[in-house]
């Protein structure tokens, strides 16, 4: 009864968030997507929600949503960034921890020259409040994105970060892995491993698939 419960809050979550993109993309460079994960670990899979748009002032947002069942809860970030010059951009990220707003990151991000097809972005965030407005000691993101184009509907990417200033070293915090094929104009499948906390600086691999609806 409670996995229904689930999976219906899960459902509802993503034809709310389909029928806010759908209207919006006609005219606010609005893209969105549903990622279904399922993971080896018992009860780690989810539903992932998606959403890229822009906002005034030529500032690109990313929003993305994770909901667990089980009563786990959420968690989710909004990434906004500016450009500054160059391959320079100002960024800020909000995290939501099952609530709106738990903490609020700023920093700088580098894109890196990479070949065609090819992409590369690095990032640092120094500075971290919470929901209060305190600052959050022992926290610097260091972090990465890359991946590539195979041709024939294949592509490979990755993510990763890694809080640099915690207590007692680097830890790493949190990463994927997506060797991604495209089935159809809107619909892929991917290999999906997840690059998971860990303690350390090293990150704990789960294996994983997903399928991603482009909405």
């Amino acid at each position: 009864m409670e996995f229904e419960k689930s999976i219906k809050k899960i459902v509802c979550s993503a034809m709310l968030m389909a029928s806010l993109l759908f209207p919006l993309k006609s005219f606010a460079k609005t893209t969105g997507s549903i990622d279904t994960i399922v993971s080896e670990a018992k009860g780690a899979s989810y539903l992932r929600l998606n959403g890229s748009y822009s906002i005034p002032g030529k500032i690109g947002g990313y929003t993305f949503l994770e909901l667990y069942g089980g009563g786990k809860g959420y968690f989710g970030k909004t990434s906004l960034t500016k450009h500054i010059a160059g391959p320079l951009s100002a960024t800020s990220e909000l995290t939501h921890v099952s609530a709106p707003l738990s903490q609020i990151g700023v920093g700088a991000k580098v894109a890196v020259p990479m070949p065609q097809k090819t992409y590369c972005t690095v990032k640092l965030l120094p500075y971290w409040v919470d929901h209060t407005g305190k600052h959050v000691d022992d926290k610097v993101v260091a972090g990465y994105a890359i991946g590539t184009s195979l041709g024939k509907g294949w592509s490979v990417s990755s993510f990763g970060e890694m809080n640099v200033a915690a207590k007692g070293g680097p830890q790493w915090g949190y990463g994927e892995i997506s060797v991604s094929k495209s089935i159809s104009k809107d619909v892929s499948v991917s290999y999906n491993p997840a690059l998971k906390f860990s303690g350390t600086a090293a990150p704990k691999l789960e294996h994983r698939v997903s399928m991603t609806l482009m909405l």
